[in-house]
């Protein structure tokens, strides 16, 4: 996020609207497919088969959508590039240690919860995430058309 950001900032490359919609379509793209995954893990299943690539992938696409909006904002409300970079590094550190609190709060009472309670919590996330990807894409072809 904050690279691209700071690289956009600096070689002042503008970002149109329709960009910024596609990589949030695609993050809604992401969201169902994955929603629809969760639906269907196996208790027990392991996630080391899943490739490392595909978790540096969703990250990707959720950092480069972040990024679209945040240099939207940037141009839009501040002064200097000096100013843009101390934002975004803020912004960067608070987006990575609020990750990882979030992480904290839902993995610990999912490490503790029983198999149907975990089954009932997979069928939550797979369906709020389909929900959520399913209202970015609509979203996304509203902007696009």
């Amino acid at each position: 996020l904050a690279l691209v950001s700071l690289s956009l900032l600096l070689l002042e490359i503008p970002i149109h609207n329709i960009v910024e919609a596609s990589l949030e379509g695609l993050v809604g793209i992401m969201l169902i497919v994955l929603g629809i995954k969760n639906w269907n893990l196996q208790p027990g299943h392991r996630h080391s088969e899943r490739p490392s690539w595909l978790s540096a992938g969703v990250g990707a696409i959720h950092g480069l959508a972040g990024s679209a909006a945040l240099v939207i904002l940037l141009i839009a409300t501040t002064q200097s590039t000096a100013d843009a970079f101390v934002y975004v590094g803020s912004f960067s550190i608070g987006s990575v240690l609020g990750m990882v609190l979030f992480s904290l709060i839902v993995t610990v009472p999912m490490g503790l919860a029983n198999g149907q309670y975990m089954k009932w919590l997979r069928l939550t996330a797979g369906s709020l995430s389909v929900g959520l990807g399913i209202y970015l894409v609509i979203e996304t072809l509203e902007v696009i058309a």
